[in-house]
């Protein structure tokens, strides 16, 4: 009796080992899909990007690499990730990067340039837009001359620049009408009659150890222009900027 009872437990204690082992593999990182990045490769084509916008999953990470030629539609929650400053350039056709009411959008060490539109030379934005070490530079508007962000707009920026951009009405380097945000940032060497650097447009904006230098305006709010919004400056230099710093922000 003594023999047959250890035998029994020797029997359930390895089955119940098989069965444990068996129940990690059903739960371990084979049974996990996890969604790699897919490279873009511009050098090869350079008018790769948007097919590859278009082929995307919701939430899908592209790695540009090169330089992408045209104008890029963000029509679903997406993350581009430049490898070795890549560039998406508008080529003066239109805006270069738009982004959908309802999107979230990451874009992250990446050059924005050469867009010519209306609105929002280089970026015009309705969703949730967050920049990351990346510049918006050389575009052109009517409006918003490196980007545009309307009132149902979230605009972020760390690490970034804004430079060297044009509006002949308003916000040289960015006009927003939203919540925006820049932290680290530098905007500089834009133009525009007002808001040189800056139109905040009944918007609220918030600047952290940020910069806003060196831009121009031919009538007023050289760095910053505030008009019925919030604009709220901690620890940033707002500086060299004609034919004045700022107008309508209380501090300035």
């Amino acid at each position: 009796m003594r023999a047959d009872w250890a035998v029994w437990r020797r029997w359930v204690r390895a089955t119940t080992v098989t069965a444990g082992a068996a129940a990690v593999g059903l739960v371990g990182p084979s049974s996990v899909a996890v969604a790699q990045p897919t490279t873009v490769d511009c050098n090869a084509n350079p008018g790769a990007l948007q097919p590859a916008l278009n082929a995307a999953a919701p939430g899908a990470t592209l790695r540009v690499r090169g330089t992408c030629i045209g104008t890029f539609t963000l029509a679903k929650n997406v993350t581009l990730i430049g490898l070795r400053n890549a560039v998406l350039d508008g080529n003066h056709a239109g805006t270069t990067v738009t982004v959908r009411a309802g999107v979230q959008a990451d874009l992250q060490n990446l050059v924005i340039t050469h867009g010519s539109a209306t609105l929002g030379g280089g970026i015009v934005s309705d969703g949730s837009l967050t920049l990351t070490r990346s510049a918006v530079q050389d575009n052109t508007a009517f409006r918003g001359g490196g980007i545009l962000s309307s009132e149902v707009a979230t605009l972020t920026l760390t690490r970034s620049a804004v430079q060297g951009n044009t509006a002949t009405d308003g916000g040289g380097g960015i006009y927003t009408s939203g919540t925006a945000t820049l932290d680290r940032t530098t905007v500089q060497n834009n133009s525009a009659p007002t808001g040189g650097g800056i139109l905040n447009d009944s918007g609220s904006a918030t600047l952290t150890g940020s910069r806003v230098v060196n831009n121009t305006a031919t009538i007023s709010g050289g760095g910053i222009f505030n008009f019925a919004g919030t604009v709220t400056l901690i620890r940033t230099t707002v500086s060299g900027n004609v034919p004045n710093q700022c107008t309508g922000v209380p501090g300035c």
